[in-house]
């Protein structure tokens, strides 16, 4: 069977994920095609971002992300094609699935790991995934969200605005804002569970004693 896209490169580690601290190299954007444009509400603003494919030598579904100014940006995209991007997500090529299939299947990991849903998508677009395709990936992220758990961590978290959320009930995952929200849109992770919580951008962790003097710490610093 032959995929669509055919990279003669191959991948710069064998595994799979798509957060934040993964490192799968980086590739020069000639390689790589369009897959579709999204535009997310951030909180802190709008985030108009086109992302890119391809599969590598050794079968290797890998993304790029391009950030844009809104939707017609192309000198952004010229620019970034004039030196390699980081690569932001890396699945293996499944030949059980057709090709939309594994997209799909990407897509429904990328968005639900990057937390970019409960409605913070503004707009899609795609010449590969329809929107009805895109719905049903929501619904897919939102059947994993579904769920609650007793923790006095989220407690403390929504007593101080920081509205934690499932993010995998399955697993016992929650995410809220960050403490520090005013300067990253990234969120907090959580284990209700264990009453532990990190943030890996402010590279802050702990549990309910260290998110309360963290919150302290923030309040001291605004006054």
């Amino acid at each position: 069977m032959v995929h669509p896209h055919f990279s003669t490169e191959k991948a710069f580690v064998q595994q799979e994920g798509t957060t934040y601290k993964d490192d799968f190299g980086i590739g020069d954007l000639s390689d790589f095609r369009k897959l579709a444009f999204i535009e997310y509400d951030l909180n802190i603003g709008e985030a108009p971002i086109f992302y890119f494919y391809r599969i590598t030598n050794d079968d290797y579904i890998q993304w790029i992300d391009v950030f844009l100014n809104d939707e017609n940006d192309e000198k952004s995209i010229v620019e970034a094609s004039k030196k390699p991007q980081k690569i932001v997500c890396q699945y293996k090529y499944d030949y059980d699935f057709s090709f939309i299939g594994n997209l799909l299947i990407v897509f429904t990991e990328f968005i639900h790991a990057r937390s970019m849903f409960d409605g913070r998508v503004i707009k899609f677009k795609s010449d590969l995934i329809s929107d009805i395709q895109f719905r049903q990936i929501q619904e897919n992220i939102a059947n994993r969200k579904k769920g609650a758990a007793k923790s006095k961590l989220l407690d403390l978290m929504k007593v101080n605005g920081l509205s934690p959320k499932v993010h995998d009930a399955k697993k016992g995952l929650y995410l809220s804002r960050c403490v520090n929200s005013g300067n990253h849109y990234l969120f907090i992770s959580i284990s209700p569970e264990k009453e532990e919580w990190g943030c890996g951008y402010c590279k802050r962790k702990g549990g309910i004693e260290e998110l309360e003097q963290w919150i302290s710490e923030k309040k001291q610093s605004k006054n």
